[in-house]
């Protein structure tokens, strides 16, 4: 499993986003699971294009070949234990 997490520094949500992912890496144990894309980068403007992402910060939880398995987009920010959930599956 892959979990991502697009969003823009400097909105209204980045404070929210980054307490969010501050918290799954200390409650998960597993800090190296979250990998963070800003989507005016090339890397997360790809990511947000391959997936139909519009609104953010989004979440996405994906199977280790790409295909989606979750997707959350704009707020609220889905629960910890949701993605843990889906992260174990």
């Amino acid at each position: 499993m892959r979990l991502v997490v697009l969003f823009r520094e400097k909105r209204e949500y980045s404070r929210a986003t980054n307490n969010w992912i501050e918290e799954y890496k200390r409650s998960s144990g597993r800090p190296g699971d979250v990998e963070v894309f800003d989507p005016d980068t090339p890397a997360g403007a790809s990511l947000a294009r391959t997936y139909g992402i519009v609104d953010y910060p989004a979440v996405l939880v994906t199977m280790n070949d790409g295909s989606l398995m979750k997707g959350y987009s704009g707020m609220p920010l889905p629960t910890i234990s949701e993605i843990k959930g889906y992260m174990l599956m």
